[in-house]
C-alpha cells in the first residue's frame, strides 16, 4: 500500500527495517517490495553482467534488476569489498557504467555495503561530460527520520510532479536539505544564545558569548560526527550522545548537562592533561561520559572562555541541538564532490552553515563559494602549476589528467614525476573563511595522487595522504576568528573520517596552518623587498620553523616548549624587520610563513573568494586603514578584494605562481578598477576569466568572476567567456563557446569574440573618445532631502497664485524615468531654483521670494526635528542647486537597459538620476549615442547592475569613440533625428523604427562595419 502520510513514512521505515533485517538471498526481494508496494513502481527481475570491471574496484559478479517505472530501471547491487565497508565512489561509478552499457533508459541504483548496515540510493546524471552521483544514505543502528522522509519523498513528488525523472531530482535536491538545515541551525543558535548565561550585554561581551556558543556547537558537531564513525560508546550504545543525554537524565543526581557530563567530555576525555587514551572503562568517569578516544588538536583544548567563572549552559540550549539537528537530519561523515552528491548534511555544509548563518560575513562581503567553482578553481590553478613544472607532457595532456583524471599515456616514471610535483606543490587562501578552498584543494590533490597511485606512483593510505597534504600544501589566514576555527574543525572532520582504524589518531595542531589575522595590512612580503639582515636570518631560520612546525602539527606532548621555541625563532626574524614592522593585528607573512617565503620564495599558488566590500564604507574607514599600505590596485572608492589581488599576487613566486579568484566583477569595466586592471597588464599573464554573472551567491546582488593568472610577464590575449551570453547552463562551459579579453593598460576589460574585436578596433580607430570632443558632460541637479524641492503642478500653481514673482526661479525638471529616447517625456514636475551651487553665480535669496520660503520652511523645520535620529538636514532656504545651462542639451539616464539620450532645446533640467551634455553637433551626437552600435559597444565596456541595466556613467560616456565628421555629413543624421522629434512631439508614442533603422545603418557605414560585424552586434543585443 503507498505511503499515507508525508510527516513520519511508517510504511518507508517499516520496509527498510525488513531490508536490514533480511538475509543476503531475501534482501533483492525486500528492496523490490519498498519500491513496488510504498513508491508504485512496477516489478522487474534479471541481471546485470559486471564481469570485466575496471582492476582498481571490486564489484559483484552480477547486479539484479528489482523495479521500473516509465523507464527509470532500479538495479540493487550487493557489494562484498575486502577493502572497505564503504560503498565508494569508485565502485559506484563503475557499476553505474556497467548498468548503462546494458540497460537502456534513466538508472536508480541500491547499493548495500559489505556487512549490509548501509542502503545507498544512487541517482546518476550528467553534468556536461562527467557523470555526477546524487545519493540518498540510510543506516541500520543510527536514526534516519530524515533518511526515511527523503525516500518516501520519491512518492511524494510523483504524485505532485507526474514525471518519475522529475521526481527523482527533486527527491535528491540536496539544496531543500540544504535550506532546511540552515534555517533549522539558525534557529537553534539563537535559542542558545539566548539561554547562555554569564555574559554582559555590550557589543564586545556579545561578541565573546557568540564564540563561546560557536564553539559549543562545533565540539557536539565533531562528538555527533565521530560517534557516526562508531569510535565512541555510551555503555555499548554508538549513538553516543542521546545515550548519554539519556543517561543524564536518569541521574537525579544531576542538574546540568554542561557541567556534569560534557565539560568532562570535552577536557578530561577527548583532550586530557595527560595527552593520551585513558581508560575509563572501569572508572567513575567511564558512568559520566562513557568509552572515548583521546584526540587532542585545538578544539578541545580548554580556551579562556572555558575556564571563565559564572558562565551557564542550561539544560534549554543542548535539548534542541540532539534533538531538531542531530536527530533530526540525516549527516553524513563523508564530504561530498561537485560529482559524487549524498543528499545529506555533511562537513562541506557546515562550513556554508556556519559562515553565512553564524558568523555574519555578508555584514562584511563575504559569500560561500558553491562547491563547483571551487573545484573549477582548484583544477584550473593546478593545471596552471604543473604546466610550470618540468613534467615532459603536454598542456592537453595535463588538463586531460586534470579535468578527467585521464592517466592513459602516463607511465609510471612520470607518473611518479608528477606525484612529486604535487606533493610539493604550497597552496594559499588569503582570505579562507570557513576553509571552501582548503578543502577543495584538498580533494582535488587526493583525486590526482590517488590516480597516479594507480598509474604507478607509490601508493598511500588515505589519512596519511590527507595529513600529508595539510602538513605540506595547505595555508590559510582570515581575519575572522570565527571563520579560522570553523576552517579548521572542517580539517579535523576531514581527516578524522577518512581514519580506517578503531580508535582515531590524535588530531594534528592546526594553528600554524590558519592564522587568524589581516592579510592586508603588513608590508609586501615578496623576497626582493627583504633586506640583507632578514634575508640572512630568514635562510638560517626558515629550516629550523619548518622542522619545529612539523613536528608540532603532530604534538601530543610537549606543545608549549615547541610554541615557545617556535615563537623564539619568530622574534629573531622580527628584529630583523624593525624598520619596517607590521601594524597591530596584521598577518605578518613574512614572518609566520617565513619557511615558504625564504626557502621556495613565495607561494606556488593563491586561491581565494576574498570580501567584496568597498573601500568607502563605513565612511571610507577601510580606504584609510589601508591608503599607505603602498598598493598599486588601491582606489579609495574601489573594492578591497581588489587589494586581495595584489597581496596574493605578492605572495606568490614571482614568476610562474598562479593566482585564482573569484571577486565581483565590477573591476573589470569600472573607473575605479583602473588601477587594478594596469597592474595585471603591465606586470603579470592572465589566463583566463570567466563571467559568472549574478546567480553564482544566492544573496549577492553583484556579477561575480574567476580570474586565473600568472606571475610575471605582460598581459596579451587570452580565453575569456560571459555566461550571461551564453544559451547554454553547463559549467564550465565548452571552449568553443569562449571569447577573449585583450587588456590594454588601464582600459576596460571586455570578453568578445575575434569578430566583436574587430569592431571595437574600428570604432576606436575611427572614432574621437567624447571626452576628447568640445562637450561639457554635469550630472543632474542633487535635490533636497525626499525630493523637496521637487514639486507638482497643482504646488507651482499656488506657488505662482501667492506670488507672481516665484515663477522667475521655477524651472521644468526631469526625473531619470522620465528621459527617454530622443525626446523626453516631461511629467509637469517643477524644480524650485533658489541656489547655484558652484560658486560662479551668486545665490538666490530665498527671502525674496516670499511664497517660496514659506514653502520650504515646513520642511526645514521638519528635519531640524530629525537631527536626534541621525540626519543631517540641508540648508532648504539656501541649497537647490541652478545650473545657467544652455538651451541646447542632451539628457540620459544614469541606469538603462539601452541607449535613451534625449534633445532638448528648452530651459529644461533634470535630477541626480540623470546626466546633461551641452556643446556642438548635439542632434549628430544623439543620432549616434541612440544607435544600436553605441548601446552594444557600452554594454560590451562599461558595467551593468544585476538587473541587466547599462551604467551610462559620465566616464562610460566619455570614452565612447564617436568619429569627427564635418557639418555637411551630419545633415543625413540631424535630418533623421529632427524626422524623429518631429513625430514624437505630434505623438510621445509615435512609430519611429524605421527612421531609428536608418539611423544604425549610417551609424554602421560611419564606422566601415560590414555585414558580418553589423549581425554580431545585432546578435548581441537580441
Amino acid at each position: 500500500m503507498p505511503i499515507k502520510n508525508r510527516e513520519d513514512a511508517v510504511e518507508v521505515e517499516n520496509r527498510i527495517r525488513r531490508i536490514f533485517s533480511a538475509s543476503a538471498d531475501e534482501r533483492a526481494a525486500a528492496i523490490r517490495a519498498l519500491f513496488v508496494e510504498e513508491l508504485d513502481f512496477a516489478p522487474a527481475s534479471g541481471q546485470v553482467d559486471f564481469t570485466g570491471a575496471p582492476g582498481n574496484v571490486e564489484l559483484p559478479p552480477y547486479a539484479q534488476r528489482v523495479a521500473e517505472l516509465d523507464g527509470v530501471q532500479v538495479v540493487y547491487v550487493a557489494l562484498d569489498t575486502k577493502a572497505t565497508d564503504r560503498v565508494r565512489k569508485g565502485e559506484a561509478f563503475a557499476a553505474v557504467k556497467k548498468v548503462e552499457d546494458q540497460l537502456a533508459g534513466d538508472l536508480l541504483l541500491v547499493f548495500t555495503n559489505t556487512p549490509a548496515s548501509q542502503l545507498h540510493l544512487v541517482l546518476p546524471s550528467y553534468e556536461g561530460k562527467r557523470q555526477t552521483l546524487r545519493r540518498m544514505v540510510v543506516e541500520r543502528d543510527l536514526p534516519r527520520r530524515t533518511a526515511v522522509q527523503q525516500v518516501a519523498g520519491i512518492y511524494w513528488n510523483l504524485q505532485d510532479r507526474g514525471g518519475i525523472r522529475s521526481a527523482l531530482d527533486s527527491a535528491f535536491d540536496v539544496e531543500a536539505v540544504t535550506k532546511e538545515f540552515f534555517k533549522e541551525y539558525k534557529r537553534v543558535f539563537d535559542l542558545a544564545m539566548g539561554a547562555v548565561q554569564g555574559f554582559g550585554e555590550d557589543e564586545e561581551e556579545q561578541e565573546s558569548k557568540k564564540l563561546f556558543v560557536q564553539t559549543l556547537f562545533n565540539r557536539l558537531m565533531f562528538v555527533y560526527f565521530l560517534s557516526r564513525k562508531g569510535w565512541l560508546a555510551f555503555k555499548d550504545d554508538r549513538d553516543y550522545l542521546n545515550a548519554l543525554w539519556n543517561d543524564y537524565g536518569s541521574d537525579s543526581s544531576q542538574d546540568n548537562f554542561y557541567r556534569d557530563r560534557l565539560e568532562h567530555l570535552f577536557f578530561f576525555g577527548l583532550n586530557n592533561p595527560q595527552s593520551r587514551d585513558l581508560n575509563f572503562k572501569n572508572s567513575y568517569m567511564a558512568s559520566i561520559f562513557g568509552d572515548v578516544p583521546f584526540l587532542n588538536g585545538g578544539l578541545f583544548d580548554k580556551t579562556d572562555l572555558d575556564k571563565r567563572k559564572g558562565v551557564t549552559v542550561p539544560d534549554e540550549a543542548i535539548e534542541p541541538i540532539l534533538t531538531d539537528l542531530f536527530d533530526r537530519f540525516n549527516f553524513t561523515v563523508l564530504e561530498s564532490t561537485p560529482f559524487d552528491i549524498e543528499v545529506a548534511v555533511d562537513p562541506e555544509m557546515l562550513g556554508k552553515v556556519f559562515e553565512e548563518l553564524v558568523t555574519g560575513r555578508h555584514d562584511t562581503g563575504s559569500y560561500y563559494t558553491p562547491r563547483p567553482v571551487v573545484s573549477f578553481m582548484c583544477r584550473e590553478a593546478l593545471k596552471g602549476y604543473l604546466e610550470g613544472c618540468e613534467t615532459g607532457l603536454t598542456s592537453e595532456s595535463i588538463a586531460g589528467f586534470v579535468d578527467e583524471r585521464d592517466t592513459s599515456g602516463i607511465g609510471v616514471a612520470l607518473a611518479r614525476r608528477l606525484a612529486e610535483a604535487l606533493t610539493a606543490v604550497t597552496v594559499v587562501d588569503p582570505a579562507c573563511g570557513s576553509g571552501a578552498y582548503l578543502l577543495g584543494m584538498m580533494q582535488e590533490l587526493i583525486d590526482l595522487q590517488t590516480a597516479l597511485f594507480n598509474a604507478g606512483a607509490d601508493a598511500k593510505e588515505l589519512y596519511d595522504l590527507k595529513l600529508e597534504i595539510i602538513q605540506r600544501n595547505l595555508y590559510g589566514v582570515d581575519i575572522d576568528g570565527f571563520a579560522v576555527n570553523i576552517a579548521m574543525l572542517r580539517l579535523w572532520l576531514s581527516l578524522a573520517i577518512d581514519y580506517e582504524g578503531d580508535v582515531p589518531e590524535p588530531l594534528p595542531n592546526l594553528d600554524f596552518k590558519v592564522l587568524c589575522g589581516d592579510s592586508l595590512l603588513g608590508p609586501d612580503p615578496s623576497p626582493s623587498n627583504y633586506g640583507d639582515l632578514f634575508r640572512h636570518r630568514a635562510e638560517s631560520v626558515a629550516a629550523q620553523l619548518s622542522v619545529l612546525k612539523a613536528q608540532y602539527m603532530e604534538a601530543t606532548t610537549g606543545k608549549d616548549a615547541l610554541r615557545q621555541e617556535i615563537a623564539s625563532l619568530e622574534g629573531t626574524l622580527r628584529e630583523a624587520l624593525s624598520d619596517s614592522p607590521a601594524p597591530a593585528g596584521a598577518a605578518d607573512w613574512r614572518v609566520e610563513f617565513a619557511e615558504v617565503f625564504a626557502k621556495r620564495g613565495g607561494f606556488d599558488i593563491a586561491v581565494a573568494n576574498p570580501p567584496y566590500v568597498q573601500l568607502q564604507s563605513n565612511g571610507g574607514q577601510l580606504a584609510n586603514q589601508y591608503k599607505d599600505a603602498g598598493y598599486a590596485t588601491f582606489a579609495r572608492t574601489g573594492d578591497v578584494y581588489q587589494l586581495f589581488y595584489e597581496r596574493g599576487c605578492q605572495a606568490l613566486k614571482p614568476a610562474n605562481g598562479l593566482l585564482a579568484y573569484i571577486t565581483s566583477n565590477s573591476w573589470l569595466k569600472a573607473e575605479y578598477g583602473k588601477s587594478t586592471r594596469k597592474y595585471f597588464s603591465e606586470r603579470h599573464t592572465p589566463l583566463r576569466l570567466l563571467e559568472l554573472g549574478k546567480d553564482v551567491f544566492e544573496s549577492a546582488i553583484v556579477d561575480s568572476g574567476v580570474l586565473a593568472l600568472r606571475t610575471g610577464g605582460t598581459a596579451d590575449g587570452f580565453p575569456a567567456v560571459d555566461m550571461d551570453r551564453l544559451a547554454a547552463t553547463e559549467f564550465p562551459p565548452e571552449k568553443s563557446l569562449w571569447g577573449r579579453v585583450r587588456p590594454d593598460g588601464d582600459a576596460a576589460w571586455a570578453v568578445m569574440s575575434s569578430t566583436e574585436h574587430g569592431i571595437l578596433d574600428k570604432m576606436r580607430a575611427k572614432g574621437t573618445p567624447l571626452k576628447d570632443w568640445d562637450v561639457r558632460i554635469n550630472l543632474g541637479i542633487k535635490t533636497g532631502y525626499n525630493e523637496a524641492f521637487i514639486i507638482a503642478d497643482d504646488v507651482k500653481d499656488a506657488l505662482v497664485a501667492s506670488d507672481p514673482k516665484s515663477e522667475e526661479i521655477i524651472k521644468p525638471i526631469l526625473r531619470g524615468r522620465d528621459i527617454q529616447r530622443y525626446r523626453a517625456r516631461w511629467a509637469g514636475k517643477w524644480l524650485l531654483a533658489t541656489h547655484n551651487g558652484y560658486g560662479d553665480t551668486p545665490s538666490i535669496d530665498a527671502t525674496a521670494y516670499p511664497a517660496i520660503k514659506r514653502y520650504l520652511d515646513q520642511f526645514y523645520n521638519q528635519l531640524e526635528k530629525r537631527q536626534d535620529k541621525g540626519s543631517t538636514p540641508y540648508n532648504l532656504r539656501n541649497c537647490v542647486y541652478y545650473h545657467q545651462f544652455a538651451k541646447e542639451k542632451l539628457f540620459w539616464m544614469d541606469m538603462s537597459p539601452e541607449a535613451r539620450f534625449a534633445y532638448s532645446d528648452t530651459e529644461t533640467y533634470c535630477n541626480n538620476k540623470g546626466f546633461i551634455m551641452t556643446g556642438d553637433a548635439l542632434k549628430y551626437l544623439c543620432a549616434v549615442l541612440n544607435s544600436s552600435l553605441i548601446t552594444w559597444f557600452t554594454k560590451s565596456t562599461a558595467r551593468t547592475t544585476g538587473m541587466g541595466l547599462i551604467q551610462w556613467e559620465k566616464f562610460a560616456v566619455e570614452r565612447i569613440p564617436i568619429p569627427k565628421i564635418t557639418a555637411a555629413k551630419q545633415r543625413p543624421f540631424v535630418r533623421l533625428v529632427d524626422g524623429i522629434l518631429k513625430a514624437k512631439d505630434a505623438d510621445p508614442k509615435a512609430d519611429t523604427s524605421g527612421l531609428e533603422a536608418e539611423i544604425d545603418r549610417l551609424v554602421y557605414e560611419l564606422y566601415g562595419l560590414n555585414k558580418e560585424e553589423s549581425k554580431a552586434v545585432e546578435g548581441r543585443l537580441g
